[in-house]
């Protein structure tokens, strides 16, 4: 049970880096457009 938590907690951790990284860069195409 703790192995899947930590599992959910590194995909859930990872979901929101790639949210960032997604925003980040949509903001930067924004900004040179």
């Amino acid at each position: 049970m703790t192995y899947f938590f930590d599992l959910s907690s590194l995909l859930l951790q990872n979901a929101l880096t790639f949210v960032e990284v997604i925003r980040i860069i949509r903001g930067t195409l924004m900004r040179d457009a």
